[in-house]
C-alpha cells in the first residue's frame, strides 16, 4: 500500500455508445455495447425506483435505445388483433423503460413468475418500421428462470 502499483488511465467517451466499459484484468475499455441507433431493445437486470415505499429495488426487465426507439404500450389487446392503425390511438414514448419489467409478476403464494401475454407493445424501430410485441414466458422449456420469451411481427 505504498502507491506503487497505483495505475491511472483515461478512459475516452465514445459518443457512439451510451456506456463505456472498462475492465481492470486487462486496464481496458471492452468494446461490448453496440452503437446508439443500431439496437432496439436490450433484456437484463437494472435497478427502477420505487416511490410509495421509496425503494430502489433490482428488477430484470426490458429497456430501449433511448434515442432511437419509440415504444407505445397497450395494457391489454389481443396481440393477433393489432394493427398498423393502432399507432395512431397509443402514444409513443422515447422513455427507455416503457417496456420496462411489469408485463410479468411473481406470485408469492406459489412462487413462480406469470407472464401477461395481453399486454402488447408497439415499437418504432430505428428505422422507423413499426412492430407489435408481446410476452409469453419468463421460463425456458427447463424452467429456468429469467428465460423471456416473446413474440413480435411487424406491422
Amino acid at each position: 500500500l505504498d502507491g506503487s502499483n497505483v495505475r491511472q488511465v483515461v478512459v475516452p467517451k465514445d459518443p457512439a455508445c451510451g456506456y463505456t466499459y472498462f475492465t481492470f484484468t486487462n486496464d481496458a475499455v471492452v468494446a461490448i455495447e453496440p452503437p446508439l441507433g443500431t439496437w432496439d431493445i436490450v433484456l437484463t437486470q437494472y435497478t427502477h425506483q420505487f416511490y410509495v415505499p421509496f425503494l430502489p429495488y433490482i428488477v430484470s426487465g426490458v429497456l430501449t435505445d433511448p434515442r432511437h426507439t419509440r415504444v407505445a404500450r397497450i395494457p391489454s389487446a389481443d396481440f393477433d388483433q393489432v394493427v398498423l392503425g393502432d399507432t395512431l390511438y397509443h402514444p409513443f414514448q422515447l422513455w427507455r423503460n416503457v417496456i420496462g419489467y411489469d408485463w410479468k409478476d411473481y406470485d408469492f403464494d406459489i412462487g413462480a413468475y406469470t407472464v401477461f401475454p395481453q399486454q402488447v407493445y408497439l415499437v418504432e424501430d430505428t428505422d422507423g418500421r413499426h412492430f407489435k410485441l408481446h410476452f409469453l414466458d419468463f421460463y425456458d422449456s427447463l424452467g429456468q428462470v429469467g428465460c423471456p420469451r416473446f413474440a413480435f411481427e411487424e406491422l
